[in-house]
């Protein structure tokens, strides 16, 4: 078989390597130069031979930034738990005043990449648009990765937060409720699966319909969770538990929540 009657794919479906075509490999790699898709052929037959997974000429170097949110965001934009602390409590576990969370921006020259990270959880989630593009600025290649993140990205980041294209409390509030399936650390260490129920039982042990416990989640007075790719809602055993004991105790809330 001749190297330029073969095509890249047939090389990669049929397992071909070098010692499958025919010619002198220099010969070879001289006909490359002559055909639109030789160089890639020859390159994946290099690597296929030297067994070489990763592009050791191929890196780049991106700066990567670790920012905390302020108490200004986590508590007033966000809605965080203004408690000192913010003991966790419930089906997942994790620190209620957001004082964890962390954005991590990939910054390189005209563009970044931004996630939410708690590193608790070991479970990263893309903020906002995840991409925002800063090529249409003037003489940004001429820029230090450190100011492109200060000039640039976190005055942008800033103002889509408070004019609300990014919905803040929606993005901390998802990334501890909408739990990934499957094999991850985040349900493995963070989420103790016994501690889940669903509306409708929720809704037995209230006493109240079903309507009522999905509003009671979409006003924040109830945790719900979504795992995987499941479109069903599930609350935390425990709190449901705390608020049966608070009725019990003090009545129905006329309005808001009921006290922690």
């Amino acid at each position: 078989m001749r190297f330029e009657d073969v095509s890249i794919d047939e090389i990669v479906q049929n397992n071909l390597s070098w010692d499958d075509l025919e010619g002198g490999r220099e010969e070879v790699r001289q006909a490359a130069l002559e055909e639109e898709d030789g160089l890639r052929k020859a390159a994946y037959l290099d690597q296929q031979e030297a067994g070489d997974v990763l592009e050791d000429d191929g890196h780049r170097r991106l700066d990567f930034f670790s920012l905390e949110f302020t108490s200004f965001a986590r508590l007033g934009l966000a809605g965080g738990d203004t408690r000192e602390g913010a003991p966790a409590s419930g089906a997942v576990a994790y620190d209620r005043s957001y004082g964890n969370v962390r954005l991590l921006v990939e910054a390189m020259m005209g563009v970044c990449a931004v996630y939410i990270k708690d590193y608790e959880f070991g479970y990263i989630k893309p903020f906002g648009d995840c991409i925002y593009d800063f090529n249409e600025g003037a003489g940004l290649m001429d820029i230090d990765p450190e100011e492109f993140l200060e000039e640039l990205i976190i005055p942008r980041l800033e103002l889509d937060i408070l004019e609300g294209k990014i919905d803040i409390a929606k993005e901390l509030y998802d990334y501890y409720h909408r739990i990934p399936g499957g094999n991850n650390p985040y349900t493995k260490f963070c989420v103790n699966e016994d501690d889940f129920m669903s509306v409708q039982d929720a809704a037995k042990a209230l006493g109240v319909t079903e309507g009522r416990v999905k509003k009671l989640i979409s006003e924040r007075t109830l945790d719900g969770y979504k795992i995987g790719d499941e479109r069903a809602l599930w609350l935390s055993r425990s709190q449901v538990q705390e608020r049966i004991d608070y009725i019990a105790e003090h009545g129905k809330p006329t309005r808001g929540k009921a006290k922690k």
